[in-house]
């Protein structure tokens, strides 16, 4: 029994590395932005609650 498949269909799309390399670096600044916020508010949280291991 043959198995019946879709076709595929392909789009070019136009590379604008000008554009690129800007968004990128604007995306890698949010990330650092938002890794340094988080590490900010962890400090914060553990020295308001002190952290008790168990064990």
């Amino acid at each position: 029994m043959k198995r019946k498949t879709d076709p595929v269909q392909f789009v070019w799309v136009q590379n604008d590395t000008g554009n690129y390399s800007e968004r990128l670096k604007e995306s890698l600044e949010a990330k650092k932005r938002v890794i340094s916020l988080l590490m900010e508010m962890a400090l914060t949280e553990q020295q308001e609650k002190p952290v008790h291991l168990l064990g």
